[in-house]
């Protein structure tokens, strides 16, 4: 019995769209052949299977076309090139080629892409405003909220708009001070918030993550989660946290990589806190706003919030992360308990994208 797999050629393969698309096509075990029209492409390397073809405005590209189908099998195309694209759509049916073309044009995706980019930052920026007390006007508008999402959007997170509105809201009339992070993952959130502190010159952003399994299992959810935590390159995620924030530099953003009960005694007093390859960052001692975002049982949120919230300043904020969640109620917990103990001391506390948020009086 003969069985047929399906190939799709990405051509051109060594665009940026391209290679996305090789990655997203391995991960679901769709095979893929790479092809251009750059002799020696280094692209080429990338895939399994590499076909040479003239360019598309060359007499010889059909038949190049046409032999490389029949050598290889191929069953379909994507093309993320607007002007390849087009001849594709002409030459299939013209020609009779039984491939079919995966995507639309690509002026066509991007348009769509950037329409959806905007409609999310006007939401936001609507959001912001009415999240952000009224003695302060200074927010960040729709293309400021639009290039922002651009880049988050290439960090692996899960923080949801309603978060990330909250959280911008917050600096519109925060004290200035250090931001600290309590488990910043691939660094999305971390990504947010240092742009955020440099928007509105608040200070220094501090991410606080042991990048290691052993610390970030957390025992009282479901066993999926669990297994899920065990099973991260925690070593790799690391790496791309520091590609993803090198970009501001150390004046701007560092890191500790330890859990935070041993972290918050190289911070204490405000320290300068370097990491080889990456630089040194000068923090105060005085925290604005402190995410915790950790180990979600409720003794590793306890303790980040006990050891943390002392340096929090008058005025400053914390948020707990996934106050409502479904795997385990210890950030809703935590939370609670603080806001107990803490009512006197507190000015305002709200609920937005499952994250609570908690502002000391002033």
């Amino acid at each position: 019995m003969t069985i047929l797999v399906n190939k799709t050629l990405v051509l051109p393969g060594g665009t940026t769209e391209g290679e996305r698309y090789r990655q997203d096509a391995a991960s679901r075990g769709e095979v893929t052949i790479g092809a251009s029209s750059i002799v020696d492409d280094s692209a080429a390397s990338r895939y399994a299977e590499w076909v040479y073809l003239p360019s598309v405005h060359d007499a010889g590209f059909v038949v190049a076309l046409k032999e490389a189908i029949k050598t290889h099998k191929i069953t379909s195309v994507y093309c993320p090139h607007s002007i390849i694209h087009e001849a594709l759509s002409n030459l299939i049916p013209n020609e009779n080629l039984e491939i079919k073309l995966l995507n639309k044009a690509p002026a066509e995706i991007d348009a769509e892409r950037m329409k959806t980019l905007l409609e999310r930052a006007a939401f936001i920026e609507a959001l912001v405003g009415e999240i952000a007390s009224k003695e302060t006007r200074n927010l960040p508008n729709k293309y400021e909220i639009s290039s922002l999402l651009m880049y988050c959007n290439t960090i692996v997170g899960q923080s949801s708009d309603e978060k990330l509105a909250a959280m911008l809201a917050l600096f519109c009339d925060m004290p200035a001070g250090d931001i600290v992070e309590i488990g910043a993952f691939w660094g999305r959130s971390s990504f947010l918030l240092t742009w955020a502190a440099g928007r509105y010159n608040i200070g220094n952003v501090l991410a606080v993550d042991p990048w290691f399994a052993g610390n970030s299992i957390q025992k009282s959810s479901p066993e999926l989660v669990q297994r899920d935590t065990g099973l991260q390159n925690w070593d790799m995620i690391h790496e791309g946290f520091k590609v993803a924030l090198s970009v501001f530099g150390p004046n701007r953003v560092n890191y500790l990589r330890a859990p935070s009960k041993n972290a918050v005694k190289r911070y204490d007093g405000g320290n300068i806190i370097s990491n080889d390859g990456y630089g040194s960052t000068k923090y105060t001692g005085e925290i604005s706003l402190i995410h915790i975002d950790g180990n979600h049982d409720y003794d590793f949120v306890t303790t980040d919030r006990d050891t943390w919230c002392g340096y929090v300043k008058p005025g400053g904020w914390i948020v707990f992360d996934d106050y409502e969640w479904e795997h385990g109620d210890g950030p809703q917990r935590a939370a609670d308990e603080f806001i107990k103990a803490n009512s006197d001391h507190i000015s305002k506390n709200f609920v937005c994208g499952k994250a609570m948020f908690v502002r000391l009086s002033a």
